[in-house]
């Protein structure tokens, strides 16, 4: 909320100083401010939402478009080793390895390569990430929610914002 005040100040203020109602300081022009932007400014830094990045970075290629998804689906990414086809066993891909190794070290650091892990700890995971955006690529990335009645559990998705759709407030 004192956010979007100050960035409408700042933005008047440059307004009144453009159209010669109200004069500046010379060694402080006015700006446009964006807490958003600040914010994902200073969270590229951070190496734990560079990890979350990377995790919403692997959703969003394995959904794409918004495509929903639950948690047990990402359980599922994070406990496969390989699959049984034909009848014979098959190693994943180093791609899928790479994905789940992603996803595990970020959601679940402290466990074993060989523990499994339920969807039930996935979903409290992955919720207490929900809404935060993460620069990606020069695209911002938000884990959303929504419920599923047809299942009754919780859906996610991620949202793919493109560097123009981010600006403001609009999420």
């Amino acid at each position: 909320m004192i956010g979007q005040a100050v960035e409408f100040a700042a933005e008047q203020h440059a307004e009144h100083v453009k159209w010669q109602m109200m004069d500046s300081h010379k060694n402080c022009l006015p700006t446009p401010i964006s807490f958003k932007n600040l914010f994902l400014a200073q969270e590229e830094d951070d190496d734990e939402s560079a990890s979350l990045a990377d995790v919403l970075a692997v959703l969003a290629e394995k959904y794409p478009g918004g495509r929903p998804f639950q948690a047990a689906d990402v359980g599922k990414i994070i406990n496969a080793s390989g699959d049984w086809v034909d009848g014979r066993w098959i190693e994943i891909t180093d791609e899928a390895r790479e994905s789940r190794a992603t996803l595990r070290d970020f959601l679940f650091p402290d466990a074993s390569e060989k523990e499994s892990v339920s969807a039930k700890a996935t979903g409290r995971r992955l919720k207490k990430h929900v809404g935060e955006p993460v620069n990606r690529g020069g695209n911002t990335l938000v884990l959303k929610t929504m419920p599923n009645s047809h299942t009754k559990a919780l859906d996610f998705k991620i949202s793919v914002l493109s560097p123009s759709a981010a600006c403001g407030f609009a999420a």
